[in-house]
């Protein structure tokens, strides 16, 4: 039966209802789909956004390999899983400067909200090395380079920053803080859509670094027997500033020990020689039962081989010294003492080893007189050498450098600034006679006579003596007169 228009219009009318019924069906599917895609997508950006790259060490001290890492922390509200493997989907991490990509190995990241995670080189070691670090490690195929560069971590399927590239500065063995993380990190997020692109960025800043508390030892390596040497440290904080407060503890090898809050530079000095080994112990805190750094050195004495070789002339009265060691000496502060005048050798004063150096009397202020007694005499006020060489005496002086008695050459003394008590000392003084003739002048000779007139002197006296006691003794003796006086007329016989 056939339809009538008006049913076939009816018919129509429902088709074309039915078609509009499935295509507003079919674009509110797709909205609801592209909806859950925007919101899917800006979710995992939102997610992705919280994570940081926050700690890299890429130059550890000692040897770098399986010692390098990086930090990431979570300061979102959503768990972030890391995908491992080597499918497109996972994650890679990669060094812009060495242009390789690093994958996990065998470890599923999942880095909880306001957690840190660890990408390790080798992970074993990263957690014997910092046992107090609690959260997730997982090992990478990670190598750094030891200069400045970039790392990210993005996603293989997709090749948009995940974490965005993290610059950090070529800096020598970095020790990074564990405990402040976040204080001095700043990163930048960056991803990409069909529909366009958006980026936001920051100027990167640098990492701060805590570095361990250290100490060094600063003294010459070889001094001499009985000479005094100075003895200084460096000691340097968290922040490699400098640190004059704590628990200094030296040991100088040789039984003695010193120990303040408080470590200025002193003098120290070795009676004998020997190799010593001389250490430094500091701490924090006097109550700390282990120090927080140490340092040693060894000390080489050796003995003095100073000796005054010769002197000059009544026309040139120089002074030869020399060094008869295998090393260098320091005669800094050393004072060179004349009967007259002593002369103070000056800062940074140095004798080569078996070498001689000759002090002109343009210098020194010496004039021959001087020779009647010469010694060297070290800053401690001890007796290194004498003129003609002779084992040199223990007696000490003590010489100022302040003297009112100082010469235009403030290095020149008058002979009284130096404690004359033990100068009648034999050992001390030299006999002109032992000096040869071409040292003696007409004032050696005066001094001869002085002498010659004393014991003659003295002879007389002696001879005057003993004449007086024979004297003295005839007059005392009785003459015998009877024989002289008795005659035969003084006599009578008695029958």
């Amino acid at each position: 039966m056939a339809e009538t228009p008006s049913e076939e219009r009816g018919s129509r009318r429902c088709a074309s209802q039915g078609l509009r019924i499935n295509i507003f069906m079919s674009i509110k599917r797709i909205k609801h789909s592209v909806i859950f895609i925007i919101i899917f997508f800006a979710f995992s950006h939102a997610v992705y956004a919280n994570l940081e790259i926050t700690e890299v060490m890429y130059n550890p001290e000692g040897t770098d390999t399986n010692r390098e890492w990086i930090k990431l922390h979570n300061n979102g509200s959503n768990t972030i899983t890391v995908i491992s493997g080597r499918s497109d989907s996972a994650w890679r991490f990669s060094d812009d400067v060495e242009g390789t990509e690093l994958h996990l190995i065998n470890d599923e990241l999942i880095i909880d909200p306001s957690a840190d995670a660890i990408l390790a080189s080798n992970k074993d070691i990263f957690i014997s090395e910092h046992p107090e670090f609690n959260g997730p490690v997982a090992d990478t195929s990670m190598s750094l380079n030891n200069a400045s560069g970039t790392v990210r971590i993005w996603d293989g399927s997709n090749p948009r920053n995940i974490v965005a590239f993290k610059e950090y500065p070529y800096i020598d063995n970095p020790i990074v803080n564990e405990e402040n993380t976040n204080s001095n990190i700043d990163t930048s997020i960056s991803s990409s859509t069909s529909g366009g692109s958006s980026s936001s960025s920051s100027t990167p800043k640098e990492v701060e670094k805590v570095y361990n508390i250290a100490t060094k030892i600063i003294s010459p390596k070889v001094v001499t027997a009985g000479v005094p040497f100075i003895i200084n440290h460096n000691t340097t904080g968290t922040k490699k500033e400098k640190i004059i407060l704590g628990k200094f503890v030296w040991n100088f090898g040789d039984g003695m020990r010193k120990e303040g809050s408080t470590s200025d530079p002193f003098s120290y000095t070795y009676q004998y020689p020997g190799e010593y080994v001389l250490t430094l112990s500091y701490s924090l805190s006097s109550f700390n039962i282990s120090p927080d750094a140490t340092d040693r050195l060894t000390i080489k004495v050796i003995p003095s081989g100073i000796i005054i070789s010769s002197v000059g002339t009544p026309a040139d009265p120089f002074i030869e010294i020399e060094n008869n060691s295998n090393y260098e000496m320091s005669l800094r502060g050393w004072v060179v003492k004349g009967s007259l005048h002593s002369f103070i050798l000056p800062e940074g004063m140095t004798i080569l080893s078996n070498k001689k150096i000759k002090l002109s009397p343009k210098i020194t202020g010496f004039d021959f007189n001087d020779f009647n007694s010469i010694s060297i005499i070290d800053g401690g006020g001890q007796i290194f050498a004498v003129y003609p060489n002779r084992a040199p005496s223990r007696v000490k002086y003590s010489a100022s450098q302040n003297s009112n008695s100082q010469d235009s050459n403030g290095n020149i003394v008058k002979g009284e600034s130096v404690n004359n008590n033990q100068l009648e000392n034999a050992s001390q003084v030299i006999n002109l006679n032992d000096l040869g003739a071409s040292a003696v002048s007409s004032d050696g000779l005066s001094s001869l006579s002085k002498g010659f007139y004393a014991w003659l002197g003295l002879a007389l006296v002696i001879v005057v003596g003993i004449a007086s006691v024979v004297l003295l003794r005839r007059n005392e003796e009785i003459p015998d007169y009877v024989e002289e006086t008795i005659s035969a007329k003084d006599m009578t016989i008695i029958e």
